[in-house]
């Protein structure tokens, strides 16, 4: 190849090169200002914004270009806007001048946390005046109000659900322990001869009268009362349950924070309407092994005189109970 070939080839790639980088720097625009961009950038040259997508200037996690706080060491990602109120600051400024919260952050008093809004990022502890009123805003808020009776509600009635489904077990423990005819007979005969005395024995036994046959007889339907509604079993505990849900989601949906808002009133807003529910956690425990023989609880079958007549291990269940906001 010539010396003039080659040159040819060179300027052709360079040409090629400056055409991609000026169609990737017009691709590429600045999330809060709009200015055009380039991949390598790692502040936008209009507004200062750290634009570099790939990572946090601060403790090097993954983060997204729209993201505002670092999801990890919560960071703020824009150099130019008060994380707490939103507003413009400059590079220079130590407490941002409209609301005046320190743009190093505020520790947690409650979990130590470094943060940049104004509720804890960890234990959503209020860190401010702006938080406080957020708060104040929230226990005003009707909507607030009866989400959180629909959620008392709600744990009525998983309690009386529980109540049905214990019931429901009892019973038929109490069946599965049932004697049968035949050895209610062993029993009474076993009964019989060990409550005879001697003197008993030589005189003739008169046949004992026959068994009359037992009709058991179902008890009435048991009704519990739930905000005026009788519920009778656990089929209509869950319909109601479901109902309620539904109710909740509603609820729940009513409360969104508007949608013109800027990101950090929308983050106190669903922040401060946070709830806090119950969580239960069930976890049985192992207490003993009852013998068929005897209906005793052992620690172990070998304790028992009988352990080949079987028996069945016993288990209590413990709940324990959380609680959790969401």
């Amino acid at each position: 190849m010539s010396d003039l070939q080659q040159q040819a080839q060179q300027q052709t790639q360079q040409k090629t090169a400056v055409k991609t980088q000026s169609v990737t720097k017009q691709a590429l625009q600045c999330p809060n200002c709009g200015a055009a961009i380039s991949a390598t950038d790692t502040f936008c040259a209009e507004c200062g914004m750290h634009v570099n997508t790939n990572s946090c200037p601060k403790c090097g996690a993954d983060v997204d270009g729209q993201d505002e706080i670092c999801p990890k060491c919560g960071n703020n990602l824009r150099a130019e806007q008060c994380s707490y109120c939103g507003s413009q600051v400059s590079a220079n400024d130590t407490y941002c001048p409209e609301c005046g919260n320190s743009r190093g952050g505020i520790v947690c008093p409650n979990c130590k946390a470094l943060n940049f809004r104004n509720f804890c990022r960890k234990c959503d502890t209020p860190l401010n005046a702006l938080a406080q009123e957020a708060l104040q805003e929230a226990r005003k808020d009707v909507r607030l109000q009866k989400t959180i009776e629909i959620a008392k509600e709600l744990e009525n009635l998983e309690e009386i659900i529980k109540q049905f489904e214990e019931e429901a077990e009892e019973e038929e423990e109490e069946d599965t322990f049932e004697l049968s005819e035949e050895n209610k007979k062993i029993i009474e005969q076993y009964k019989s001869l060990m409550g005879m005395t001697s003197s008993e024995a030589t005189k003739e036994v008169m046949p004992a009268p026959a068994a009359q046959p037992t009709v058991k007889t179902e008890a009435a339907p048991k009704k519990i009362l739930f905000s005026s509604v009788k519920i009778s079993s656990k089929e209509d505990a869950i319909k109601l349950y479901k109902e309620k849900m539904q109710e909740m989601q509603n609820s729940l949906n009513s409360m969104m924070p508007p949608a013109d808002a800027p990101p950090q009133i929308q983050r106190d807003y669903l922040t401060a309407r946070k709830m806090e529910f119950l969580s239960r956690t069930k976890v049985k425990v192992k207490i003993g092994w009852k013998c068929f023989a005897y209906s005793c609880l052992h620690m172990q079958p070998s304790e028992c005189s009988k352990p080949f007549a079987g028996g069945r291990w016993i288990y209590e269940e413990n709940e324990i109970v959380t609680k959790v906001r969401v």
